[in-house]
């Protein structure tokens, strides 16, 4: 018998439990549904234009700063010789070297710039450093992609 009453009061818990919980959930509800209809709506075109015109304001903010495209001219700088004075091997194409410690491919006839990447020099092992020192030429794009590749993280 008393395990019987035992079983009932924790019975009676679970469904006080479940009725409070309920109830919290018509309360919150009803909360939420009795906002005026219209003032919901506004909030959000309010939150919609404000968060365009924040985009607007990044994108003006992108667009006005000065970063090279590839049809820029300009050396292609390395870490202590300067590429651009030398003339790249015939039938190379692109060539690579160091700027602000990341890769940059550049076009090696003309010396444009061609490709920005995210390989940092400095995680590079010793001896690709060095080849890119004395001058790291590419004649195929398929073979530049396959270094690159080889190397990004």
């Amino acid at each position: 018998m008393r395990k019987n009453e035992l079983i009932k009061t924790r019975l009676y818990f679970v469904l006080a439990a479940l009725l409070l919980t309920a109830v919290c959930i018509i309360v919150y509800t009803s909360m939420r549904n009795s906002e005026k209809p219209n003032d919901r709506p506004y909030e959000l075109a309010q939150e919609q234009e404000s968060a365009a015109e924040s985009a607007a304001t990044d994108l003006q903010q992108v667009n006005s700063t000065p970063y090279p495209d590839s049809s820029t001219q300009r050396p292609a700088p390395s870490q202590g010789k300067d590429l651009a004075a030398q003339d790249p091997p015939v039938g190379m194409t692109y060539s690579l070297a160091v700027t602000d410690g990341y890769l940059e491919v550049y076009d090696a006839q003309t010396g444009t710039l061609y490709m920005e990447t995210a390989i940092a020099y400095d995680l590079l092992p010793e001896r690709v450093q060095k080849q890119i020192d004395e001058g790291k030429y590419f004649e195929t794009e398929e073979a530049l992609l396959e270094f690159l590749e080889n190397y990004s993280s």
